[in-house]
């Protein structure tokens, strides 16, 4: 996008210029006209946000959609947010095409380091497609079980993190027998029969790419939660996915994109009366 001030609606009031991350706009003292320098840009759009005037053009020729900041009681908006539980009882109905594409165009807004817009979204709709997931994560949990639960997996699994972070758990035997049980039944324990699943990725370059698809999941999952729909984080499904480049591949995931996001969704079954204790979060005031 070549970005630049339309020089007829520009009223020189400068907001944009302290407000561009990369220091692409410049004042023209003697022409007293503000300008992009096109090299600096990195198309966050922020100028054309800010002006008073609309003055701000992408070569596009579209608009910028208006906004203007919603009246949201702070109180109720606290306890919204709080209130975000991890569902896994879904009904089968189908979430609508146009409330995915909506979604979408939540997560795309979401801030990106440099603006880099470097997330790829999958979405699972194919029940082939989700089972192919199911299958390889439950035969990884089932690797898992056998190899914690015997004296020389546990030496080896210590020089892995995954496999540390559970013999962190003085239960972890106990937690793995239940996860062994339940493999036993062929229940979806995986996306609990979801509807559809979401994978967010980047190129295995990108430096702040896991950083982008949380923010991105994040402001999906909130904009699922206000239409009635649940979602939770699989981790499982993302340990799996990187783990296989042909899983990857079989799914319609870009085959080097690392994945850094997979979350159900879908109707939830359950109403949730009351919100969990959680421990405190350690904070440093400096």
């Amino acid at each position: 996008m070549a970005f630049q001030i339309n020089q007829e609606l520009c009223i020189q009031c400068g907001q944009c210029l302290p407000d561009c991350p990369g220091f692409a706009i410049q004042y023209d003292s003697e022409a007293n006209r503000y300008a992009i320098l096109t090299g600096r840009c990195n198309s966050c759009s922020h100028c054309a946000c800010i002006c008073p005037m609309n003055a701000v053009e992408d070569g596009t020729g579209l608009p910028f959609a208006e906004w203007e900041n919603p009246k949201f009681d702070p109180d109720a908006t606290h306890a919204f947010l709080a209130g975000k539980r991890s569902v896994r009882q879904f009904h089968a109905k189908e979430v609508p095409r146009e409330v995915l594409e909506q979604m979408i165009a939540v997560g795309e807004m979401t801030s990106t380091s440099s603006n880099a817009q470097d997330w790829h979204a999958t979405i699972l709709l194919s029940a082939d497609k989700k089972n192919l997931v199911v299958h390889n994560v439950q035969k990884m949990e089932s690797l898992i079980c056998g190899f914690v639960q015997n004296r020389a997996g546990r030496a080896l699994a210590k020089l892995v993190p995954e496999g540390r972070t559970y013999l962190q758990d003085p239960d972890i035997s106990e937690k793995l027998h239940g996860l062994a049980e339940s493999l036993k039944t062929g229940e979806d324990g995986v996306f609990y029969n979801a509807p559809a699943v979401v994978v967010l990725s980047t190129d295995k370059g990108s430096a702040m790419g896991g950083t982008n698809c949380v923010l991105a999941a994040a402001a999906m999952m909130y904009d699922l939660q206000a239409r009635g729909i649940g979602s939770c984080y699989i981790g499982f499904a993302q340990i799996a996915l990187n783990r296989s480049k042909r899983l990857r591949t079989q799914i319609g995931i870009p085959p080097n994109d690392k994945v850094h996001v997979v979350f159900a969704l879908g109707y939830s079954k359950v109403k949730y009366r009351r919100l969990p204790h959680r421990q405190k979060m350690p904070v440093n005031f400096i």
